[in-house]
């Protein structure tokens, strides 16, 4: 088997995975990587409730897109959007505050995401998105959403980099609607990346046929092993944990609707050779609840707890 075309294969999956991370609503940090070709991710997840909620399902779709626009010697520009989708089957209501969580909500962005090259072979981006968050995508009345960042790679010693960024959204699940900054550094070695900073770390380990991804910060983490048994097979399991903000439910209020859960899964990934992969996987979705409130970390937030339960998954992610 070639370990360098398969090295190749699963860095650029991994590169795809870490991009739509950093362009997510809660995290911090893209480098401008990937930008020079068209990316797009989808995920289809279905879910239905046990215990003493039977009849409840819950579908989410997430997708993004990245497309080059202007592609120079130096810098590079892209059109970028994103936009994710729950829908219930029956409505949930915080009894306390006489508000119910609608049936269908979700979030629509778009933006340009700039790259550029510097004179110290380092790397600048700068993205910037704005969009809504409503009972549907892009739909009328929805509360607005603005996230932006720049993020400085300067090269450092042994092929290392640091990395100093600031990032700023009014749509976080934590310290909401406040520019942070942070800084990192990067380990770079043929079989493994790994960046230590705050408020996160990244590590990307992949002696072939292993690979271990782990993104852990404040805002979003996720760790995930991986074994590729076959060919361009591989199977993997992992935990996640995503939690999502949503619209303003209450006139007045700064309290929103944020659903806070966490997964674990099993699948199988097919590697489409470097384009990109297709995943299919049961996920097992525990501690989940809805929120009425300004973040994850507010303890006065009205809450709905869904018992845990069992879905499909799939995702697609594509590098043309």
């Amino acid at each position: 088997m070639n370990f360098r075309f398969w090295y190749r294969v699963i860095l650029v999956t991994a590169l795809l995975s870490v991009s739509s991370l950093a362009r997510s609503q809660d995290a911090f940090f893209s480098s401008g990587e990937g930008l020079e070709k068209i990316g797009l991710i989808f995920e289809q997840q279905t879910y239905a409730a046990a215990g003493p909620l039977p009849s409840l399902e819950i579908q989410e779709q997430r997708a993004a897109i990245s497309i080059p626009i202007y592609r120079g010697e130096m810098s590079t520009w892209a059109f970028t959007a994103r936009g994710q989708r729950t829908v219930l089957n029956r409505s949930l209501a915080f009894a306390d505050r006489g508000v119910s969580v609608p049936k269908e909500f979700g979030t629509g962005e778009v933006g340009a995401a700039y790259t550029r090259k510097t004179l110290t072979s380092g790397r600048m981006a700068v993205n910037a998105t704005v969009g809504g968050a409503g009972t549907q995508i892009f739909s009328n009345g929805r509360t607005p959403i603005l996230t932006a960042s720049f993020v400085l790679d300067k090269p450092a010693e042994n092929g290392n980099s640091w990395l100093y960024f600031v990032n700023y959204s009014n749509n976080r699940t934590l310290l909401n609607n406040i520019p942070l900054p942070g800084i990192a550094y990067a380990f770079k070695k043929p079989t493994s990346t790994i960046v230590l900073g705050l408020p996160f770390s990244f590590i990307l380990w992949r002696p072939d046929p292993w690979m271990l991804v782990s993104v852990i910060s404040p805002f979003v983490s996720n760790v995930e092993v991986a074994y590729r048994f076959w060919g361009p097979l591989q199977l993997y399991s992992g935990v996640a944990w995503n939690p999502r903000a949503y619209q303003n439910l209450v006139e007045g209020s700064e309290d929103r609707l944020i659903y806070n859960k966490k997964e674990a899964s099993l699948g199988v990934r097919a590697f489409l050779g470097p384009k990109g992969s297709l995943s299919l996987a049961y996920t097992q979705e525990f501690d989940r609840k809805f929120l009425l409130g300004r973040s994850v970390g507010d303890a006065s937030s009205d809450k709905i707890s869904i018992e845990s339960s069992g879905g499909v998954q799939l995702k697609v992610r594509l590098n043309l």
